[in-house]
């Protein structure tokens, strides 16, 4: 359903259908193929810059901290899952 509403662009619906889902189910999170955390993020950030279909309107005042949490917790999980990986230099770092 989600991913459906991020195609049609209804990025507000679509945030919100992802992290009810992610709260609902933490395996979802965890399954990096189908990149939940990731189409949340971006549904999010889009949703928040008012982006998408006119009838889906832009978070009101009460939505606004619920899209900025989306679009921050998830983003962070993503990037925090990403594996470690080891540079030219030896260093351990995060790409």
């Amino acid at each position: 359903m989600a991913q459906r509403a991020y195609d049609k662009a209804l990025y507000k619906t679509a945030a919100n259908l992802w992290s009810d889902s992610l709260e609902a189910n933490s395996k979802l999170a965890d399954d990096r193929q189908a990149q939940h955390r990731y189409n949340a993020a971006c549904a999010a950030v889009l949703a928040g810059c008012n982006n998408g279909k006119k009838d889906d309107g832009p978070p009101t005042d009460d939505e606004k901290p619920r899209t900025r949490k989306t679009a921050t917790s998830t983003s962070v999980a993503t990037a925090s899952a990403r594996p470690k990986v080891r540079d030219l230099t030896g260093d351990d770092t995060r790409r």
